[in-house]
């Protein structure tokens, strides 16, 4: 039998670059380091490897989609 897990969490608006794991954020409110990220252009399994309170982020994968602002889910 198969399991499906669906993440809940709170969605965000971060400004990501296409090819890098850095983002730019407004708040970081409930973020903690190895939460797991959520969205388009990020691959299954990114998790918050770092962050600069309510300016900054590096996640542990890279950015896929197109370069500019984006939301994401942090559960």
């Amino acid at each position: 039998m198969a399991v499906t897990y669906t993440l809940t969490g709170t969605t965000q608006s971060v400004t990501a670059t296409n090819g890098s794991p850095n983002v730019t954020v407004a708040s970081t409110t409930g973020w903690v380091v190895g939460a797991t990220v959520q969205g388009t252009g990020w691959a299954a399994g990114t998790k918050i490897q770092s962050f600069v309170p309510n300016t900054s982020a590096v996640f542990t994968n890279n950015f896929t989609g197109t370069t500019g602002a984006t939301s994401i889910i942090v559960s």
